[in-house]
């Protein structure tokens, strides 16, 4: 397990098992932690993560600051030839994605589980 913590109220850290990254956010996404969550998702999928399971169960506030992070990712993985998949958010944060118009680009899932078996089901 690597992790990243900021004192900026985010920590990030993350798992690899049969190839997909599961990342997890503790805490807000937004300006003050924006270029930080970059930075940590740009070394996941450039350590061989290109498959990433978004874990937000514990983010309590994203910003649109921590949308264009999570955009960032999105183009990082798909450059990559991957997906993502972003599993467990709370209600707040559901309805973020959904009053954006950006949920479309992404497969939203509610659970971590289901977000790893979605990325197996495609990839094998």
């Amino acid at each position: 397990m690597a992790s990243a913590s900021n004192a900026t109220d985010l920590e990030l850290t993350h798992t690899v098992d049969n190839m997909i990254a599961v990342v997890q956010l503790r805490g807000h996404l937004d300006s003050n932690t924006q270029v930080a969550a970059e930075t940590y998702f740009k070394m996941v999928v450039t350590s061989g993560s290109a498959r990433v399971v978004l874990d937000l169960s514990q983010v309590d506030f994203i910003s649109s600051a921590g949308l264009r992070a999570v955009l960032t990712l999105l183009k990082l993985v798909k450059g990559s030839h991957g997906a993502l998949a972003v599993c467990a958010s709370q209600p707040p944060v559901k309805q973020l994605f959904e009053f954006s118009g950006l949920k479309t680009l992404f497969l939203i899932l509610p659970t971590v589980d289901e977000g790893r078996a979605a990325l197996v089901a495609r990839f094998g």
